[in-house]
């Protein structure tokens, strides 16, 4: 008897979970996938959709929210969770250009490097850094400083 849907995590302790779901659905093309992962990756998400699975839950959304994804899936819908959408739809938009100064910033925030380290290091006044941090937030839509810390780290390499 098939499973009416199968709940596969990203992460798996041996392997990829991506990659089962492609390797499920070769055998099974009609099997209804549903991510539930605790990575909100637009990669992830984005790979995990090529593959096949037809939703993408995060285990810390609500239940109610859980529940729909499942429901939605198991009906032959699809799903995404809203926090995923929303860094979906982000990661897909053109990023505003960052000045040379604020992509040297962002670049320093990305390498773990305090205020004051990136004021000595560009030869800036930390009051300066943080104008251009505050600029940086403004530019890319991000609330708080821990956001931008993430932002910073997860497009190390790319901020020019």
């Amino acid at each position: 008897c098939a499973p009416d849907v199968v709940l596969q995590d990203v992460g798996l302790k041996d392997g990829n979970g991506i990659d089962l779901v492609q390797a499920m659905l070769e055998r099974q093309s009609d099997l209804r996938v549903l991510m539930f992962s605790m990575y909100d990756n637009p990669e992830y998400v984005q790979r995990a959709l090529q593959a096949g699975a037809r939703g993408y839950v995060l285990k810390d959304a609500p239940a109610s929210e859980i529940l729909a994804a499942i429901d939605a899936v198991a009906a032959g819908g699809t799903f995404l969770s809203p926090a995923v959408s929303r860094r979906l739809f982000r990661a897909q938009q053109p990023r505003p250009i960052l000045s040379p100064r604020e992509a040297e910033i962002l670049s320093a925030l990305g390498r773990g490097e305090s205020s004051k380290q990136i004021a000595t290091t560009l030869a800036l006044s930390v009051r300066t850094v943080e104008a251009h941090r505050q600029s940086i937030k403004r530019k890319l839509g991000l609330e708080g400083q821990a956001e931008l810390i993430k932002y910073a780290v997860e497009h190390a390499g790319d901020n020019r």
